[in-house]
């Protein structure tokens, strides 16, 4: 090209500077240089390119994979609710067929907890408002089933903006279930079981301690029921639970379980 245009400046320029005029050349640096900006240069940036969007697709494809599973996972955890609540209640509301008031009230409290049971564990999100009627159907239901002597029962919801923050559905009960059955329906005297759910733009903050059955007296055997209490206690359910809260909330909750004794306790706390 220089020689074609001997008048222009930028092709004396590049030839003078890339040019191969004498053997010595050859060996330079501008012949290296040139052929590695020409070639090499053009080939690693397709390469890397390639590889990129290779990299892309296969993280892509973890991905999905991850999340059908976690889907699968958290649809199994959702129908743990235990059934034999249900028949318990059932039989209970059978017995009361002659007082017409309570139990119209107890089949409409326990249809809304089935019906949300089937449709709102299908959905992602549910708002609190939601899931706190269904706590509530589910703590009235248990009123039912226990006498006022034998449990004394506290609940407490506060949350002023309910209706427009969400939670994942079911994801409390669980915790309500445990408190009854291994607090109230183990011990043979007076239990209590006290409740408490707060709620603000940021977090929502669940609170549930319950009795805990006492009924050995030598202190060493019931340090061995403990154990065995204890493992029972953080069972399946609780599992459960630990499970979706990792898939769920994933570090955006604080989960605390804890014994005394004379009490469990449960604080959870899920941050936004």
């Amino acid at each position: 090209m220089a020689n074609l245009f001997p008048d222009n400046r930028y092709y004396k320029i590049k030839y003078e500077f890339y040019g191969i005029q004498t053997w010595e050349d050859i060996f330079s640096n501008q012949p290296l240089l040139w052929t590695f900006s020409a070639v090499f240069f053009w080939n690693f940036a397709t390469i890397l390119i390639q590889t990129a969007y290779n990299l892309y697709q296969s993280q892509k494809e973890k991905l999905s994979i991850l999340q059908e599973r976690n889907n699968m996972e958290l649809n199994f955890l959702r129908m743990q609710i235990q059934p034999h609540f249900l028949f318990n209640t059932l039989n209970n509301i059978y017995g009361m067929v002659l007082d017409n008031q309570r139990a119209a009230d107890s089949v409409t409290k326990l249809s809304e907890l089935l019906r949300f049971s089937l449709s709102g564990s299908k959905r992602e999100w549910v708002s609190l408002q939601e899931e706190i009627l269904f706590l509530t159907n589910y703590i009235d239901l248990e009123r039912i089933r226990h006498r006022p002597e034998k449990v004394q029962i506290k609940c407490a919801f506060f949350a002023a903006t309910a209706e427009k923050q969400k939670i994942k559905p079911l994801l409390l009960v669980n915790f309500i279930e445990n408190s009854f059955k291994h607090g109230v329906n183990a011990n043979v005297g007076t239990s209590w079981v006290d409740i408490q759910l707060t709620a603000d733009e940021k977090s929502i903050r669940f609170y549930i301690a319950n009795s805990r059955p006492l009924t050995v007296d030598n202190k060493h055997n019931m340090r061995a029921q403990d154990r065995g209490r204890q493992d029972e206690y953080s069972g399946i359910g609780l599992e459960n639970v630990r499970r979706r809260l990792e898939l769920e909330y994933f570090e955006k909750h604080v989960l605390s379980i804890k014994q005394t004794d004379d009490r469990y306790i449960v604080e959870l706390t899920l941050l936004f």
